[in-house]
């Protein structure tokens, strides 16, 4: 089994300054979620030949599993896979240093504008923005399994995530495991 594109087996390693500039520069610019940050940072890494889609979603499920933040474990992951430890370190500070700065801004804007009206309805419209954002987010990370021929095994295996979790409160860990056993039950039609 090959295990890096050719993409990927043809391009130099990037040195410790590449990956933080990669990773600042998107962390920095990308608002509305961790996923919307990853959903970024993944074609990035694989246009440039750093990672290869399976080791993105690999990254991205493994991500989804440890408690804490997802990015940021996402990113750790990412970095490990383009640089080794050095690159793990790297990818976690470029991309946290900018969320932290945002995170401390946005806390102090808060408690000086929430009891505003004017402040109350930037907040509420803020708050959908958001949910606008994870949802496109969303869509940017699965639409690649989302073709015609992977159209109805993507859509029960989405569904049901949905439902276990909305509707039976299964942890994540729980939900990666069942869809896991899915897609392996469950095999991806090939392109041919």
């Amino acid at each position: 089994m090959k295990t890096l594109s050719a993409a990927n087996e043809a391009a130099a390693p990037p040195n410790l300054f590449q990956i933080a500039h990669t990773f600042f520069r998107i962390a920095a610019l990308t608002f509305g979620s961790g996923n919307a940050t990853t959903a970024k940072l993944g074609p990035s890494l694989e246009k440039r030949g750093w990672l290869g889609r399976w080791q993105f979603e690999l990254c991205f499920a493994l991500a989804r599993t440890a408690p804490g933040t997802n990015l940021f474990a996402f990113c750790t992951a990412a970095g490990w896979y383009i640089g080794g430890m050095a690159g793990a370190l790297t990818a976690l500070v470029a991309s946290s240093v900018p969320a932290s700065v945002v995170v401390v801004l946005l806390t102090t804007a808060y408690e000086a504008w929430h009891a505003h009206p004017l402040g109350h309805a930037f907040i509420i419209g803020a708050m959908a923005a958001v949910v606008g954002l994870i949802v496109g987010s969303a869509w940017l990370v699965i639409r690649g399994s989302f073709t015609r021929r992977k159209a109805a095994r993507t859509s029960t295996i989405v569904a049901g995530a949905l439902l276990l979790s909305m509707a039976f409160g299964a942890t994540p860990l729980v939900i990666l495991a069942l869809a896991a056993i899915a897609g392996f039950l469950w095999p991806a039609a090939e392109a041919s």
